[in-house]
């Protein structure tokens, strides 16, 4: 388990200890009626490609970033609903804020104004998937508070439209992933501070938004998910959870393509920063874990060990924390 450390002034705990989770302590279920959701590529269902073409499909899936779909189209379904792709406002690039790498207005705060409409209305009985942040730390200008409150933006406006229910989705450790192989250790643990103190502050400051506003909000730490898959990746139905099935960047494909792993769905990360399409299952898996549905874990291999897993390990306390008010 990292120690707690300091980071531009802000204490950090990027783990916590295992913790058996009784059945008590498990989130109520909430039924919903529709999933909406706002966000970068971890859940973007083709967005970016329908308007300019990245990624490049193939190698990618029609338009995903990963080589299957995402687990923001997986999970409504899993919730016992229907897909809606028109409900997904998400774009592969997009910031918690206006960033997008090509200057097009495509970042969340673009993307809540989408969905909220011109009626100034949204469902208060839908799920709402806010998953942003990671790209924000890509460019020169580092500011872990104005992504954060440009994340409480979101929420706040939607809160403010009428949505109830919320699963926030924190970044994960950029110094764990395929991108990160060639960095030195202490970039490394610079990276990892990085995404401690956003994850750190965000949870913080969701904490203190649900209470004020009378919010459900689950959130769903990748830093901690990913760990416990690295640790065991057999057990996740993985051979190799560290490196890329093929080492590509998404913004600068090479032709011709570098080889591919003989079996992608045994590998986490289908290129050096995105999940697999087993990865995204695994992921989907999670989120309901997070929202309580821990009994629709039974359609994909192993998926009986995993909830297990996710359970005995504390991973289930981590995935089923509720930020509610007390």
């Amino acid at each position: 388990m990292k120690q707690p450390i300091l980071v531009i002034g802000i204490c950090l705990l990027s783990g916590l200890a295992p913790t058996t989770v009784r059945a008590s302590q498990l989130p109520s279920v909430i039924t919903y009626s529709d999933v909406y959701t706002v966000g970068d590529s971890l859940v973007d269902p083709g967005n970016v490609y329908q308007l300019i073409g990245i990624p490049a499909s193939p190698p990618y899936y029609e338009g995903r970033f990963s080589n299957g779909p995402v687990w923001a189209e997986l999970l409504p379904e899993r919730l016992g609903l229907t897909y809606n792709p028109g409900h997904n406002f998400a774009y592969g690039g997009s910031g918690a804020g206006d960033y997008h790498p090509t200057g097009l207005p495509f970042g969340a705060r673009q993307q809540v104004t989408s969905l909220i409409g011109s009626d100034g209305e949204v469902d208060p009985n839908a799920l709402y998937i806010i998953s942003t942040g990671s790209n924000d730390y890509t460019t020169e200008m580092i500011d872990i508070p104005g992504t954060v409150n440009n994340i409480l933006e979101s929420v706040n406006r939607l809160s403010n439209a009428g949505a109830k229910n919320f699963l926030v989705v924190g970044i994960p450790d950029v110094a764990e992933l395929p991108l990160s192989s060639g960095y030195s250790p202490p970039e490394l643990a610079a990276l990892s501070q990085l995404s401690s103190a956003h994850n750190t502050l965000l949870q913080s400051d969701l904490t203190q938004v649900s209470t004020d506003r009378n919010l459900n909000i689950s959130f769903l730490d990748l830093v901690f998910v990913l760990d416990q898959i690295r640790q065991r990746p057999q057990a996740y139905g993985l051979d190799n959870a560290v490196d890329a099935c093929i080492d590509i960047n998404v913004a600068n494909i090479p032709d011709p393509l570098p080889e591919m792993c003989s079996n992608p769905d045994r590998y986490l990360f289908w290129d050096i920063a995105h999940p697999s399409r087993r990865g995204h299952q695994l992921l989907t898996e999670a989120a309901l874990v997070s929202l309580g549905y821990q009994d629709r874990i039974n359609t994909i291999p192993e998926s009986r060990s995993v909830v297990g897993l996710l359970l005995s390990t504390g991973l289930g306390y981590l995935l089923l924390r509720k930020i509610k008010k007390d």
